[in-house]
């Protein structure tokens, strides 16, 4: 009797999101960072009122998502996925309200946002997304602070 030994089959490893360290940029860049402020403080009120952040969220915390500063602890954005995708979409590719980050404005969006429960987004998932028919005014009002 020849005894052939079968080497166990490796499962291909998913792949994971991209480690900080493989994204040059932190978080967004707000262009008017130096002269204006108090108007990422403006913007972070608008988003609690129409509840599209958690109301637990602080300024500083807010402001780092748009300082380029590592983001240590995400916002909790508690609207949809699609209402995340449309005020990005508005702040960075049609208004140009923070820097340009060339391809890579979702995978900052998964480091600076996690959903109500506290999980991270999942880039592929913003492909997608529409804009909210029925959210759309006030992510255009609460975008119209940054301006």
């Amino acid at each position: 009797i020849q005894i052939i030994e079968v080497e166990a089959k490796k499962e291909p490893t998913k792949k994971s999101q991209p480690k900080p360290k493989d994204i040059p940029f932190n978080s967004f860049t707000y262009k008017q960072l130096n002269t204006a402020q108090e108007k990422i403080s403006d913007l972070c009120s608008s988003l609690k009122f129409n509840n599209l952040i958690s109301q637990d969220t602080t300024v500083p915390n807010f402001k780092r998502v748009f300082t380029n500063s590592e983001i240590k602890t995400p916002v909790v954005w508690t609207g949809t996925i699609s209402e995340l995708f449309y005020f990005i979409k508005l702040i960075h590719n049609d208004l140009q309200l923070v820097e340009n980050l060339k391809q890579k404005q979702w995978e900052v969006t998964c480091q600076c946002f996690v959903d109500a429960d506290g999980n991270l987004f999942d880039r592929s998932k913003f492909r997608s997304q529409k804009k909210p028919k029925l959210t759309a005014a006030k992510i255009e009002k609460s975008v119209s602070n940054l301006k």
